[in-house]
């Protein structure tokens, strides 16, 4: 099982990406947290959402792998290009750390600024 995904949907010419990552909540260990930004191809992210606690990083990439596996039946397919939101997703371990409610959807008024 996979730590992070990077899929991709093309519908008209609009491409839409997801990337996730799993990863605890600090280098110490702890709890586990899933963390997907959702938005348009070569743009900023416009959905930042945070998921957890998974307890272990095996009950953590279990839960990334259903996303992953729905997204795929959905239609989206592996992304070509390599990740280029994971400051984005950082970001929001940071925010988790610092005692940010998870579970919270953060969606950008402006997300090219």
């Amino acid at each position: 099982m996979s730590s992070h995904l990077c899929l991709e949907h093309r519908y008209a010419g609009v491409v839409t990406r997801i990337e996730g990552l799993a990863r605890p909540l600090d280098e110490h260990g702890g709890p586990w947290y899933l963390l997907l930004a959702a938005g348009l191809d070569d743009c900023q992210p416009s959905f930042i959402h945070s998921q957890g606690p998974f307890y272990g990083a095996c009950a953590a990439r279990e839960g990334l792998a259903l996303i992953a596996a729905e997204l795929l039946r959905m239609g989206y397919g592996e992304a070509p290009a390599p990740p280029c939101w994971r400051l984005h997703l950082q970001a929001e371990l940071r925010r988790l750390a610092r005692g940010g409610g998870v579970g919270t959807e953060h969606r950008r008024s402006n997300p090219e600024s």
